[in-house]
This record gives structure tokens, sequence and C-alpha cells, in this order.
């Protein structure tokens, strides 16, 4: 640093960045592709110069600032590595920032949800907390465009993804800061209703303020006859989510498929509606979620109770349906059923079910082949081999045929 005629110039200014360890889902998800990113420090390298004595308001001062894989946080739950450049600038009453930043690695957790916390209409006021007079927002000239790159990994909110693409952030004069880009999803699940859902299509599209990005998401659950999901649209402040399926059925039948895997026909008569109310007020909250605790807690991908003969799908007993009948020609409706299920890949499904009120059970190992075509192995109390196939016609599935 030198100082010469009230001009003091920065020729270089540097810190060592110590990288903390890489956060263990990131470490797993990207394999060796970062295996070095924290074995050697970042780099933050700043040079500038600044005008010293002069008058209020006539204040000048600019600085480009370097960084190499910089720590930008380094907690376990939110750590980011960023390399760029930009610079800094100050012009009397004017705050400037332009630059080019790039995402080496990054991994965000977000907090649980279901913390307590105060309503929004209470206001707690203590001695010398007072909020001073709102001070005039200084001048900005802001122009920073930023690159998530792809090694950047969120959890929350009920999405595990990738997530890429650029955002440019721009602001003149006193305006709020405003955002132009587009963010992405590569692959990744989304918790809904119960379900762990493959994510088809997510996207934030910003064009404007920071807090309102456009919403498009499309997941999916996948390897069954009707294939569920939701849809999410709107904004991030009033965002719009329906129920979707391929082939299209109605909600009902829709929610059926998604929290069950089976549409409501293959229920008892009168036990459609009661377990689809329940399901959507149980599962419907996050928060205080007792079916979702339970999973959490045992490592369970399936929990419920049907009514049906156990071991089956509600798919082997003996009767003829026609889509969205509720029809069953045997007169019976069964048993109530306790499942429990772990997926030990996205198309199988190792499963206990207990009949509630007898002693008898069956393990049961479900293998999707495809949409049409399902083996079913059985021990316990039924011992079987089934291969189940689906026909579907029209707007509405038929029932897996033997």
């Amino acid at each position: 640093i030198d100082l010469r005629d009230n001009l003091l110039r920065i020729n270089r200014l540097g810190f060592d960045s110590l990288l903390q360890p890489l956060p263990r889902p990131l470490r797993l998800e990207v394999r060796n592709e970062l295996s070095g990113l924290d074995k050697t420090p970042g780099r933050l390298e700043v040079s500038g110069e600044m005008q010293v004595g002069r008058d209020a308001g006539q204040e000048s001062a600019w600085l480009d600032v370097r960084l190499n894989h910089l720590g930008a946080f380094q907690l376990p739950d939110q750590w980011v590595a960023v390399s760029g450049s930009g610079r800094l600038t100050w012009q009397a009453d004017t705050i400037g920032a332009q630059g080019k930043l790039a995402v080496d690695a990054g991994y965000w957790q977000l907090a649980k949800g279901g913390t307590p916390r105060l309503s929004d209409d209470v206001v707690v006021k203590r001695p010398g907390t007072e909020k001073p007079a709102a001070a005039l927002r200084p001048r900005l000239d802001l122009d920073i465009a930023t690159d998530l790159g792809s090694n950047f990994l969120f959890n929350g909110a009920g999405l595990s993804s990738h997530l890429g693409g650029e955002v440019r952030i721009t602001a003149k004069g006193r305006d709020l800061p405003r955002a132009i880009g587009t963010i992405r999803t590569r692959s990744g699940r989304f918790d809904a209703y119960g379900q762990k859902l493959d994510i088809e299509r997510g996207v934030l599209s910003f064009n404007g303020l920071l807090d309102n990005p456009s919403l498009d998401v499309r997941a999916v659950r996948k390897g069954l006859a009707v294939e569920p999901g939701v849809q999410i649209g709107g904004t991030a402040q009033k965002p719009t989510v329906k129920l979707i399926s391929d082939p299209d059925l109605p909600d009902a039948e829709k929610l059926a498929w998604l929290v069950l895997g089976h549409g409501p026909e293959q229920m008892g008569t009168g036990d459609a509606t009661t377990l689809l109310s329940a399901a959507s007020g149980l599962l419907g909250n996050d928060s205080g979620n007792v079916v979702q605790q339970v999973k959490k807690t045992f490592g369970f991908d399936e929990l419920g109770v049907r009514q049906g003969n156990l071991g089956d799908t509600s798919n082997r007993q003996l009767v003829s349906r026609v889509a969205s009948s509720n029809v069953d020609t045997t007169g019976s409706t069964g048993q109530q059923i306790f499942s429990v299920g772990k997926r030990l890949s996205s198309n199988a499904l190792l499963s206990y079910e207990q009949t509630l009120g007898r002693a008898e059970s069956v393990v049961k190992l479900t293998v999707n082949l495809s949409r049409q075509i399902a083996i079913i192995g059985r021990a316990g109390s039924d011992n079987a081999l089934d291969v189940f196939y689906t026909l579907t016609f029209g707007r509405n599935p038929v029932g897996p045929s033997r």
C-alpha cells in the first residue's frame, strides 16, 4: 500500500480461505469430481485506490476483487465455494458492484419446518430495542452475474436436487435489486403427500424482484400403471398446486394413486372417501405430520392401513371390475391390513403386511418391470409368485390381470 498526493493505492491485498471439508451429502453426490477442492486453501485478492481527505459528498474509491475457490459459507448445512472477479466502487452517495461469479461447489440445507414461532400480530418490545429512524437508502449501481455451475446440491422444503442456471442481479439508483435469469433442477426428488416423487421439470424464472420468482415444477410418482404427480405454478409468494396423472383421471383418483399407489376402485365399498379425506388432511401438512415422522424415524418409504385380503395388492381377489365402478362381485369388503414398506430401488418394493385382529402376516416383494408388467412374490401365510399385467384404454385403467 502506498499513499501519495491524497491517493491511497492498494497494490496487493490477499487472504487465504481455508476450506472446511465438503458436507457428506455433497461428497457422496459428486464422488471424485471435487475430491481435491477442499485440500488446498482458496484465495481472495484485492487491489484498487481511494481518494482521502476529500470534502463530504466527493469521496471516490474502487477495488478490483478476484476470488479463487473462496469459502463464502463454511457450515455443515450451508457450504459454498465461489470463484470470479469484479469491481466495487464508491462515488459520492452511490455504491456500485459489477462482476461475474461462479459456484465451484455448494450445498444448501434449509432448516426443518415446524419450529415454533410467534404469530405475526405479536410484537415484543424491550428497553433499548426501539428501531432508529429509517435512513435514506443509498443509491446503487449493481450488475452481478452468477452461475450455479454443475455441483450445487439443495435440500429443503421437500426438494432434494442439483441446481443449475444463471441469474443476473441489477439495480439503479434507489430502486430495489431485480433479477433476470433461470434456475433449473437436474434430476432430484420431491416429497409430496407422503411420497417421494421424481422431478420431471423444475424451473424458477426470475424477471423482477428477487423474492418472487415464477414457478414451473412437475413431479411424478413413477412405475405405476397410472403415474400420478403434482404440478406447481404461479409465483413463490402465490404458488398454485394441482394434481396430474398419466392417463388423466379425476382428482379423487389422482390422489388415490398418488397416496396409495392404486385406484379407489380397488378398495372396499365406502372406504375410498374416508381414506382419501384422511390422507388429504394428514399428509397435506408437513408440520406435525405423524405419518411422515414415523417414516423418517424408522426408515420406511410406505406406511398405511388398507382394506383387502392379506398379501394382495387389492388385485388378487377373484373379482370383476370396471374402472371407477367400485363394484365387488364377491360381496366381501375384505380385512383391515397394516403394511410397511421399504423401496430397494425405483421399481422394487419390499413390504411386510399384518392382518389386524388375526395372526396372519406376509412378506412381499414387488418388482415393476414396466408400467404394464409387475412380478409379486409372497412368503408367510400366503406363498405365491404372480405376474400381473395391466391394460389401459380410454381415460381409466382396467385393474391388473393375472
